[in-house]
């Protein structure tokens, strides 16, 4: 997690529409952003210090591909790429996906849809609009 803080008057640009900004930036460098107008961070207290809960631990679970309900094919495939496990097809996107011999369309399609099911991000309830309303602005 990164906590971002920005100036009141950058406050909304970086938010962007729907959080879309934001949302994009975790997106690009694979973190969580906690976003604070500087006026907001300054609220919050003295006491809080820049780097809370440094050492907090987040969950990750790697397993072999082979434990997907993937066609043998796919399977194959994506060995032979040097894909053997979940995490490192987890930031695949879909063109890197059909870009891998002996991969079909239908295939890449289920690898998505499973990745997107079997992905956690933490702090995605929050982003609901009645979470923003107390002036934290997170996006997993």
């Amino acid at each position: 997690m990164i906590t971002a803080i920005v100036d009141e008057d950058q406050l909304s640009l970086a938010i962007g529409r729907n959080g879309q900004n934001v949302r994009l930036a975790s997106q690009l460098i694979g973190w969580q952003i906690d976003l604070y107008g500087s006026r907001e961070w300054l609220e919050r207290g003295a006491d809080t210090a820049i780097f809370p809960d440094a050492g907090e631990n987040y969950e990750t679970s790697d397993f072999p591909l082979s434990e997907l309900e993937l066609s043998a094919d796919a399977l194959e495939a994506l060995g032979g790429a040097g894909y053997t496990t979940f995490l490192q097809i987890i930031n695949l996107e879909r063109g890197e996906f059909l870009a891998i011999p002996g991969l079909s369309i239908d295939a890449v399609d289920q690898i998505v849809a499973l990745i997107d099911e079997l992905t956690v991000i933490e702090g995605e309830e929050d982003a609901r609009p009645e979470a923003l309303a107390d002036g934290e602005h997170t996006v997993g």
